[in-house]
């Protein structure tokens, strides 16, 4: 409906969405589904004597300025614009492809192309899935750690660092 929450408006703006901007207005959705999700299990959020949001994790008894998930939506919106853009040059190039052969050979050229964009999409998704899969297995490695009886500062410490990433 193009109408935003004044909290979605403000994290918009807080991650770089430039609501002023059509093209960009169209990643609005991003800030209005991050300010109405609910906060990961054991987050929660306060307001300081000036008004300020934070929020405070009690797994690591931490508080930041930064909300929990914004590093997540400023992917998706990372995500979202590298989609928009690859999808205007894949038209641009089927409709060059196009006017440079008529028929079914333009045509045939134009899948073609569009069979290479995807292949590049896969290897970014993939590559992007070996990171996740190392990051989960440090996690696992963190839990062990701290069920093991380890070193209970360092396992917290190792999920520490993998919340910042």
């Amino acid at each position: 409906d193009g109408e935003l929450s004044e909290k979605a408006e403000g994290f918009a703006e807080h991650i770089g969405i430039d609501l002023t901007d059509p093209e960009d207005f169209k990643h609005a959705w991003i800030a209005q589904e991050a300010v109405t999700e609910n906060l990961p299990d054991g987050w929660s959020q306060h307001e300081d004597e000036e008004g300020f949001l934070y929020f405070y994790d009690a797994v690591l008894d931490r508080s930041t300025w930064e909300h929990p998930r914004e590093g997540h939506w400023r992917r998706v919106l990372d995500d979202e614009r590298r989609r928009v853009q690859r999808d205007q040059e894949i038209h641009e190039v089927e409709e060059h492809v196009a006017d440079l052969f008529s028929g079914a050979n333009g045509e045939r050229a134009a899948a073609e192309l569009r069979a290479k964009f995807l292949k590049v999409d896969i290897a970014e998704l993939e590559a992007e899935m070996e990171v996740l899969r190392s990051q989960i297995e440090d996690v696992l490695i963190a839990i062990q750690g701290e069920r093991g009886g380890g070193d209970e500062d360092e396992a917290r410490r190792r999920v520490f660092m993998l919340q910042r990433q």
